[in-house]
């Protein structure tokens, strides 16, 4: 089930985060042990011998290397977002989208073709979010741009997935709860 699925994923960085706390420190995330240089280094080194039922080497690696390639685009986004940088948050949106696709596999075709379809007819930026395995897609547009945009996308979408339910509907950005930053 798209569930036991999402719950794989969860559990291939927990996953890490066992190996890189069989060092001498013992890190709260995954997170904190990759902003460590010893818990870098111990987590790259149980890595080449790692024994994880139900992992092999390469999907963990592959769960490491999504991990911290979407770690990194969180500074680069805030960035983007703060000066306006379409063209950027265009780039970030893509490169999440394919690494969920390529190094996490939680991607379905749907999902896929919304992110790009939503490119495709106006967005700047777009991506899927969910638990993967299915699920929603963001796109950004222009406030005065979104109805008519939510026309073309649908059509887009229908014509590619007759069969398949979409609801698209336009938000507006709220408030932040939190607020993201440099340290």
């Amino acid at each position: 089930s798209s569930l036991d699925a999402y719950n794989r994923l969860s559990s291939g960085a927990a996953a890490l985060l066992d190996l890189a706390n069989r060092g001498h420190e013992k890190f709260p995330s995954l997170a904190a042990a990759l902003a460590s240089p010893s818990g870098r280094q111990c987590l790259q080194e149980q890595l080449e011998t790692a024994d994880v039922i139900g992992w092999s080497v390469d999907a963990l690696r592959n769960r490491l290397r999504h991990f911290v390639r979407e770690d990194a685009r969180i500074q680069q986004a805030v960035d983007a977002l703060r000066t306006g940088d379409a063209p950027q948050m265009r780039e970030l949106g893509a490169q999440s989208q394919a690494d969920s696709d390529l190094l996490l596999g939680n991607q379905v075709a749907e999902t896929n073709a919304l992110s790009t379809l939503a490119l495709d007819h106006g967005a700047f930026a777009s991506r899927s979010f969910g638990a993967g395995f299915g699920g929603s897609v963001w796109a950004v547009v222009e406030r005065s741009e979104a109805s008519e945009f939510a026309s073309r996308w649908r059509a887009a979408y229908r014509s590619r997935f007759p069969a398949r339910v979409l609801t698209v509907f336009a938000a507006r950005p709220g408030c932040a709860m939190v607020e993201l930053g440099p340290n």
